[in-house]
């Protein structure tokens, strides 16, 4: 787990190398934005449209080939549409699910049934880890990974670094005061590049931990077990 200092260095570094990066790329991702609005509007095409989204924002942070704008879109989108649309589907249920308890206690509570706070701050802290959650479930999935390796990673991530995922929640929670205050430039925003400018700040600063705690121990995990797979067909 990151202490406070350790958070915050980590933001100032990645948020002056997130400068440079949109300053170079801003016409690809204008372009990745209107990939995304074209083929994100439909739910059913919506998690493979952010695992799309996110494959190609991984590949221009970590793998540095901002060429892969067109085909990578393509490729990550169409590679595993169905556990794209499982895990997008059980998410978002269980975002509802807790954010419908969340109200329905909190009603309660403002009735005069004191008790009821307790359960609504239970299902509060859990609406906070779910979207922190959501953070990390794009990313993984990108990356291939099978869906429960995503949902233990996604878990893990988000009990592994809050001060990161607040920082960012607090982040999305200005970008929503901004749609409300100034929907007009909201809308500009996200026309233009708003998703893949989202995307691309998640990416920089959340794929170094999934990379770290995730993707590359479970490839490894996976690299030796065909080595042992392959050690021992020879052995028969």
């Amino acid at each position: 787990m990151l202490t406070l200092r350790q958070t915050a260095d980590r933001l100032l570094r990645s948020f002056s190398e997130f400068g440079g990066l949109i300053l170079r790329e801003t016409p690809r991702l204008i372009l990745l934005n209107i990939l995304f609005w074209g083929t994100g509007l439909f739910v059913v095409t919506l998690p493979p449209a952010l695992t799309g989204l996110f494959g190609v924002l991984s590949d221009y942070t970590v793998n540095k080939r901002p060429e892969t704008t067109l085909s990578g879109y393509w490729d990550y989108m169409t590679a595993r549409p169905l556990r794209s649309l499982f895990i997008g589907t059980g998410y978002a249920a269980a975002v509802f699910a807790a954010f419908s308890l969340a109200g329905f206690y909190l009603g309660a509570a403002s009735e005069g049934q004191a008790l009821m706070y307790l359960p609504f701050a239970l299902c509060a802290l859990l609406c906070v880890f779910l979207l922190w959650c959501g953070f990390y479930l794009p990313l993984l999935l990108a990356a291939g990974l099978p869906v429960p390796v995503i949902i233990k990673g996604a878990f893990l991530l988000a009990a592994c670094f809050p001060l990161l995922n607040a920082a960012l929640l607090g982040f999305l929670g200005l970008m929503a005061m901004t749609a409300y205050f100034r929907p007009a430039v909201a809308m500009v925003f996200f026309a233009v590049a708003g998703f893949s400018f989202w995307g691309l700040l998640i990416a920089h600063l959340c794929l170094p931990n999934a990379n770290e705690l995730v993707i590359r121990p479970y490839e490894l995990r996976m690299s030796r077990l065909r080595r042992t797979g392959t050690n021992a067909s020879r052995d028969l």
